[in-house]
């Protein structure tokens, strides 16, 4: 079974209390592939709460430590093998 690793940052991470998972693919059964695009609503799903799904809204993503547009990717483009790290990086302020 393929998987990927989701890394989470700043305030995702200490809502979650969660540095890091590793879940299945495909992510959505019965389709047998998830896309970059998935992955807001799938994180969503494993961790049901309004506050996930404001933090979600705000950040930005990153595949195998390269920045990705998720608005670039929303047709899909970016199909998740399997064996990829996935960052989930939310706004930062700092002084």
């Amino acid at each position: 079974m393929s998987t990927i690793t989701i890394l989470y940052f700043a305030s995702i991470r200490t809502h979650l209390d969660l540095e890091r998972e590793t879940v299945p693919l495909p992510l959505q059964p019965p389709s047998s592939s998830t896309t970059l695009a998935d992955l807001p609503r799938i994180i969503y799903q494993l961790h049901p709460s309004e506050k996930t799904k404001q933090i979600l809204q705000g950040c930005m993503w990153s595949v195998d430590e390269e920045m990705v547009d998720l608005e670039d990717e929303a047709e899909g483009k970016r199909v998740l093998r399997g064996g990829e790290t996935v960052g989930v990086i939310p706004p930062v302020s700092g002084g």
